[in-house]
């Protein structure tokens, strides 16, 4: 975990920057974080990316908690943690909320699907998924019998969100070579509507996904990374609906994308993205200029030619300074020993990017996911697990 605290107020300060003032700090040991046990950076196979993380208040109490994944090569078992925020310190409360699962893990996300006001916790795992009602008592109740329809093999990332607009979030899977749409009957069961994503290409591996409403249509859409066949985007057609578009100009074109962040970084009110592969290959920024258009910026490759030795895993848009725009976070392994595998880029709010990594706490571990909450208007945490 890391932190950072705006100490002095730019106002009073003439002739500096706002970047000159921003600290950034490690805070993952006196927070309680650091009992989160750390694959060996040169671990293999099943175990090499099995960590994951996601921040949520599933309490309500207005602070950010916390649910993390991984696995522990002491032990040579899985292990998960549900960490409730006491005051910027971090207690596991696994045990006692109910959360009682084993097998690996390959992500997790709160949200609240049933619609009563509480985050849900969704599970993606060996073996199949899991997901947990929350009471609002601080516990939670495995209800994955009573929804049914969910994976039993599990899968890479899940998504929820209302993909057929009746007011209800549904359920977007990506698993590893096809993917599953499980629509909200409201009830708190789950109805498999696959078929309603169109056909899907076999053998593909997918990696990312995100959603938003990416043609300004004023309804859902969802874009997916693949290994081989670039990115898809699918458009909402309405009544749970979804055509398959071909993105021109762009991102349609770049095969082997294995990471997507999703932000309108120029503030002109329409979804952006950013990708890059897990080889350090090519990271592209594109702009998006409507009908399933996106065009890549031309100072692109220059402004993250410093992510050349990057074997990038996560990315996310995040405002950490406050200023209105968004920047960018990677984080994975560097292709060389002892080199940086977390980078920081500033967008200055006219189309440019410029890293600043200098800023982050030297010797930051190799990462896999990235994930971000607002603690207070000048406070903002980051946090990844190592691989």
């Amino acid at each position: 975990m890391i932190t950072f605290d705006q100490q002095t107020s730019p106002s009073v300060v003439k002739n500096v920057s706002l970047l000159d003032i921003l600290k950034f700090t490690d805070a993952t040991s006196s927070a309680g974080l650091d009992i989160i046990p750390v694959t060996a950076e040169d671990g293999t196979g099943a175990n090499r990316y099995s960590s994951h993380v996601e921040v949520a208040d599933y309490d309500g109490d207005s602070d950010a908690d916390i649910y993390a994944g991984s696995y522990d090569p002491v032990s040579a078992s899985y292990k998960h943690y549900l960490f409730n925020n006491e005051m910027g310190k971090f207690r596991d409360v696994a045990s006692e909320a109910g959360i009682s699962h084993s097998g690996r893990e390959s992500s997790a996300i709160f949200a609240d699907y049933d619609n009563d006001g509480f985050l849900d916790l969704f599970v993606m795992k060996e073996g199949g998924d899991i997901l947990y009602r929350n009471t609002g008592k601080g516990t939670f109740e495995d209800v994955t019998g009573k929804a049914g329809a969910l994976s039993r093999d599990g899968g890479i990332m899940s998504l929820f969100f209302d993909m057929d607009h009746d007011g209800d979030l549904d359920l977007l899977e990506i698993l590893p070579a096809s993917n599953l749409f499980l629509r909200n009957n409201g009830d708190g069961t789950f109805a498999d509507n696959t078929a309603k994503l169109g056909a899907q290409a076999g053998g593909s591996l997918c990696h990312d996904a995100a959603f938003g409403d990416f043609d300004d249509d004023e309804d859902i859409d969802f874009i997916i990374t693949n290994s081989d066949s670039g990115i898809d985007l699918y458009s909402n057609q309405r009544q749970g609906v979804f055509r398959k578009m071909t993105v021109s100009n762009g991102p349609a074109d770049k095969n082997g994308a294995s990471l997507l962040a999703v932000g309108d970084y120029n503030n002109d009110g329409y979804l952006d993205l950013f990708t890059s592969s897990s080889d350090g290959v090519d990271p592209t920024l594109y702009r998006n200029t409507l009908n399933n258009t996106f065009e890549k910026e031309k100072s692109s490759n220059e402004m993250f030619l410093p992510l050349g030795n990057l074997k990038a895993s996560d990315a996310a848009f995040i405002d950490f300074n406050n200023d209105g725009f968004l920047d960018l976070l990677l984080t994975g392994e560097s292709a060389e020993n002892d080199d940086r595998a977390v980078y920081l880029f500033y967008n200055d709010g006219k189309g440019k990017f410029t890293h600043v990594s200098g800023l982050l706490p030297p010797g930051v571990k190799p990462g896999k996911q990235t994930a971000y909450s607002t603690i207070t208007t000048t406070v903002t945490l980051m946090l990844w697990l190592p691989v």
